[in-house]
């Protein structure tokens, strides 16, 4: 029989890493360039039916108001602190203040969710009143069902931190559900810009 000579070690290596080093960071970042390619189609489309259409917003059309976008951006921006203070507790493995900081964040979330639906009316336009309407529903809806599924992530697990013991890869969890926010975050400024700035211009 053949023997087998170990070369290596691996029993001293830690189990869980933060960032780049584990593999769920990885899958958080295919899931950013994944979202990020659907957002990047529509904007794609987007200008596509703009630079074919005889006017922008179609004529009689309403422009989309500002307050209810320009609230929902403000909390997005504030959502970044929370989400920014909730990693660092995890890396330090705090529990309590990482549950705190998971809270806030779920609770902001949670009215960045409700002030998105208005943002539809904000747009004073139906989805089927014209392509005009049907894109800008289009691309508020593929941002928003992101936002909805990292809302849910967040809340999840501060419902684990509050009831469950957390284990080392649940601290893990905590900075990648803030690092995927982020994204969503920064995609939403641009977008944005285009949906109820852009037809002012």
């Amino acid at each position: 029989m053949r023997r087998v000579r170990a070369v290596a070690s691996v029993q001293d290596l830690p189990s869980e890493v933060y960032g780049p080093g584990n593999i769920t960071w990885w899958g958080a970042l295919g899931g950013e360039v994944i979202e990020g390619f659907v957002v990047l189609l529509g904007v794609f489309a987007y200008f596509y039916l703009r630079n074919t259409a005889p006017t922008w917003p179609p004529l009689h059309t309403r422009l989309p108001s500002l307050g209810v976008p320009t609230l929902n951006l403000v909390l997005m921006l504030l959502s970044c602190a929370p989400a920014w203070f909730a990693a660092r507790a995890a890396k330090a493995e705090d529990r309590r203040s990482t549950l705190i900081w998971l809270l806030v964040h779920s609770l902001i979330g949670l009215a960045i969710l409700v002030v998105r639906y208005f943002e539809f009316f904000a747009l004073n336009v139906r989805w089927d009143a014209s392509a005009y309407g049907s894109i800008n529903w289009a691309l508020l809806f593929a941002h928003g069902y992101t936002a909805v599924f990292d809302v849910m992530d967040t809340m999840g697990l501060a419902l684990l931190f509050m009831f469950l013991q957390p284990e080392e890869k649940h601290y893990v969890d905590v900075t990648e559900n803030s690092f995927f926010w982020y994204f969503v975050v920064i995609t939403w400024i641009p977008l944005f810009i285009l949906i109820f700035l852009g037809p002012r211009w």
